[in-house]
């Protein structure tokens, strides 16, 4: 389960992708069909998969143990294998994406 918490030591990613609208629910189902995957990922923790109203955007939240371990999926067979239908659609020049890291710094919630 996901927590955000500036006191969860955890590794961080975000992945944006910009798609035009008409290609949005393809690019989520293409997503979806690779959570499986990551879930068996050594050091995964979670993930959450947005996508944007205005039909343009899809956003991942992903949390890792460690960097090290979001490093080895991203280099893993199984996931590479399981992500061939995805990064055609990349690279049909559907969609764009962007990987960033990031460390939290704040978070607030209702008591």
């Amino acid at each position: 389960m996901m927590t955000i918490s500036r006191d969860n030591n955890v590794f961080t990613v975000m992945v944006q992708l910009s798609v035009d609208p008409e290609n949005q629910r393809e690019l989520v189902e293409l997503s979806r069909n690779m959570i499986p995957v990551f879930e068996r990922q050594p050091g995964f923790i979670s993930l959450d998969l947005h996508r944007s109203l205005d039909g343009t955007q899809i956003v991942t939240y992903l949390q890792w143990r460690s960097k090290a371990d979001h490093e080895a999926c991203a280099t893993s067979p199984e996931v590479a294998a399981a992500g061939n239908e995805f990064l055609r659609f990349l690279e049909a020049g559907k969609a764009t994406m962007e990987v960033k890291t990031f460390e939290i710094v704040a978070s607030a919630e209702v008591s």
